[in-house]
Protein backbone atom coordinates (compact mmCIF):
# COMPACT_ATOMS: atom_id res chain seq x y z
CA UNK A 1 0.00 0.00 0.00
CA UNK A 2 1.07 3.57 -0.57
CA UNK A 3 0.26 6.60 1.53
CA UNK A 4 0.85 10.32 1.41
CA UNK A 5 0.69 13.13 3.89
CA UNK A 6 -0.38 16.61 2.92
CA UNK A 7 2.13 17.91 0.39
CA UNK A 8 1.05 21.41 1.35
CA UNK A 9 4.69 22.33 1.73
CA UNK A 10 4.66 22.98 -1.99
CA UNK A 11 2.07 25.70 -1.32
CA UNK A 12 3.70 27.04 1.89
CA UNK A 13 1.05 25.53 4.14
CA UNK A 14 1.87 24.19 7.60
CA UNK A 15 0.68 20.78 8.74
CA UNK A 16 1.61 18.70 11.73
CA UNK A 17 3.31 15.36 11.13
CA UNK A 18 0.98 12.42 10.55
CA UNK A 19 2.22 8.84 10.51
CA UNK A 20 0.43 6.08 8.59
CA UNK A 21 1.46 2.71 10.05
CA UNK A 22 -0.78 0.71 7.70
CA UNK A 23 1.05 1.68 4.49
CA UNK A 24 4.35 0.49 2.99
CA UNK A 25 5.31 3.96 1.78
CA UNK A 26 4.44 7.41 3.10
CA UNK A 27 5.74 10.85 2.08
CA UNK A 28 5.12 14.30 3.53
CA UNK A 29 6.54 17.81 3.15
CA UNK A 30 6.23 20.58 5.71
CA UNK A 31 7.36 24.21 5.49
CA UNK A 32 7.51 26.20 8.72
CA UNK A 33 7.99 29.94 8.98
CA UNK A 34 9.22 29.82 12.60
CA UNK A 35 10.92 27.45 15.01
CA UNK A 36 9.28 24.20 16.00
CA UNK A 37 10.35 21.60 18.55
CA UNK A 38 8.83 18.13 18.67
CA UNK A 39 7.22 17.60 22.06
CA UNK A 40 8.62 14.14 22.65
CA UNK A 41 10.75 11.37 21.23
CA UNK A 42 8.96 8.75 19.14
CA UNK A 43 9.59 5.60 17.13
CA UNK A 44 8.16 3.99 14.00
CA UNK A 45 7.90 0.38 12.92
CA UNK A 46 9.18 1.64 9.58
CA UNK A 47 12.36 3.22 8.23
CA UNK A 48 12.49 6.99 7.84
CA UNK A 49 14.31 9.16 5.32
CA UNK A 50 14.46 12.82 6.34
CA UNK A 51 15.61 15.49 3.85
CA UNK A 52 16.17 19.07 5.03
CA UNK A 53 15.10 21.33 2.17
CA UNK A 54 15.65 24.72 3.82
CA UNK A 55 17.09 25.94 7.10
CA UNK A 56 18.66 23.87 9.86
CA UNK A 57 17.33 21.46 12.50
CA UNK A 58 18.78 19.56 15.43
CA UNK A 59 18.12 15.83 15.06
CA UNK A 60 18.31 13.44 18.01
CA UNK A 61 18.52 9.72 17.20
CA UNK A 62 19.04 7.24 20.01
CA UNK A 63 22.10 8.62 21.89
CA UNK A 64 23.37 10.86 19.07
CA UNK A 65 22.65 14.44 18.03
CA UNK A 66 23.19 16.01 14.61
CA UNK A 67 22.85 19.46 13.10
CA UNK A 68 20.97 18.97 9.84
CA UNK A 69 21.37 21.70 7.22
CA UNK A 70 19.68 22.20 3.86
CA UNK A 71 20.57 19.30 1.58
CA UNK A 72 21.40 16.89 4.42
CA UNK A 73 19.80 13.46 4.47
CA UNK A 74 19.07 11.42 7.61
CA UNK A 75 18.24 7.71 7.56
CA UNK A 76 16.60 6.16 10.62
CA UNK A 77 16.15 2.43 11.16
CA UNK A 78 13.07 0.63 12.43
CA UNK A 79 12.11 1.37 16.04
CA UNK A 80 14.91 3.88 16.62
CA UNK A 81 13.88 6.60 19.05
CA UNK A 82 14.23 10.10 17.58
CA UNK A 83 12.95 13.68 17.41
CA UNK A 84 13.88 17.04 15.92
CA UNK A 85 14.41 20.43 17.49
CA UNK A 86 14.95 24.01 16.40
CA UNK A 87 18.20 25.69 15.53
CA UNK A 88 17.30 29.38 15.69
CA UNK A 89 13.97 30.87 14.66
CA UNK A 90 14.29 30.94 10.88
CA UNK A 91 12.10 29.15 8.35
CA UNK A 92 12.62 25.44 7.75
CA UNK A 93 11.32 22.96 5.23
CA UNK A 94 11.66 19.19 5.21
CA UNK A 95 10.50 16.09 3.40
CA UNK A 96 9.95 12.83 5.30
CA UNK A 97 9.43 9.35 3.84
CA UNK A 98 8.51 6.32 5.92
CA UNK A 99 8.75 2.90 4.34
CA UNK A 100 8.57 -0.73 5.38
CA UNK A 101 11.38 -3.29 5.39
CA UNK A 102 9.65 -5.04 2.47
CA UNK A 103 9.56 -1.82 0.45
CA UNK A 104 13.26 -1.19 1.22
CA UNK A 105 14.13 -4.72 0.06
CA UNK A 106 12.33 -4.06 -3.22
CA UNK A 107 14.10 -0.78 -3.98
CA UNK A 108 17.54 -1.77 -2.65
CA UNK A 109 18.05 -3.84 -5.80
CA UNK A 110 18.05 -0.60 -7.79
CA UNK A 111 21.04 0.65 -5.75
CA UNK A 112 23.41 -2.35 -5.48
CA UNK A 113 26.38 -0.11 -4.61
CA UNK A 114 24.68 1.05 -1.36
CA UNK A 115 24.11 -1.32 1.55
CA UNK A 116 21.02 0.43 2.91
CA UNK A 117 20.32 -2.20 5.57
CA UNK A 118 23.93 -2.16 6.75
CA UNK A 119 23.95 1.61 6.92
CA UNK A 120 20.81 1.75 9.01
CA UNK A 121 22.05 -0.87 11.44
CA UNK A 122 25.41 0.80 12.14
CA UNK A 123 25.38 2.64 15.44
CA UNK A 124 25.80 6.44 15.25
CA UNK A 125 25.79 6.50 11.46
CA UNK A 126 22.57 8.19 10.41
CA UNK A 127 23.66 11.40 8.69
CA UNK A 128 24.62 10.99 5.05
CA UNK A 129 27.26 13.70 5.21
CA UNK A 130 29.51 12.19 2.57
CA UNK A 131 27.15 12.65 -0.36
CA UNK A 132 27.91 15.25 -3.00
CA UNK A 133 25.80 18.29 -3.83
CA UNK A 134 24.87 16.55 -7.08
CA UNK A 135 23.60 13.54 -5.08
CA UNK A 136 21.72 15.85 -2.70
CA UNK A 137 20.02 17.55 -5.65
CA UNK A 138 19.19 14.17 -7.18
CA UNK A 139 17.58 12.95 -3.94
CA UNK A 140 15.60 16.20 -3.66
CA UNK A 141 14.42 15.87 -7.27
CA UNK A 142 13.19 12.31 -6.68
CA UNK A 143 11.39 13.34 -3.49
CA UNK A 144 9.68 16.25 -5.28
CA UNK A 145 8.54 13.90 -8.04
CA UNK A 146 7.13 11.49 -5.46
CA UNK A 147 5.18 14.30 -3.79
CA UNK A 148 3.74 15.45 -7.14
CA UNK A 149 2.90 11.84 -8.03
CA UNK A 150 1.01 11.22 -4.79
CA UNK A 151 -0.80 14.58 -5.03
CA UNK A 152 -1.96 13.67 -8.53
CA UNK A 153 -3.13 10.24 -7.32
CA UNK A 154 -5.21 11.81 -4.55
CA UNK A 155 -6.74 14.38 -6.93
CA UNK A 156 -7.59 11.61 -9.39
CA UNK A 157 -9.30 9.56 -6.66
CA UNK A 158 -11.13 12.66 -5.36
CA UNK A 159 -12.28 13.44 -8.92
CA UNK A 160 -13.70 9.94 -9.36
CA UNK A 161 -15.50 10.17 -6.00
CA UNK A 162 -16.95 13.58 -6.86
CA UNK A 163 -18.12 12.29 -10.26
CA UNK A 164 -19.77 9.27 -8.67
CA UNK A 165 -21.68 11.47 -6.24
CA UNK A 166 -22.88 13.83 -9.00
CA UNK A 167 -23.58 11.12 -11.51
Amino acid sequence: MLGRGVAGGLNRMVKEYTYSPHVDFYIDMIDREHSYDMGSFHTHHKYELYYEVEGARRYFIEDSAYIVNAGNVILIGENQIHKTGSVGDGPTSRIVCNFSREYLQEISGAFPEIDLFGFMSEENNHLLSSITVKQQNYIYSILQQLIVFFCAQDQFVEGISAGAVKG
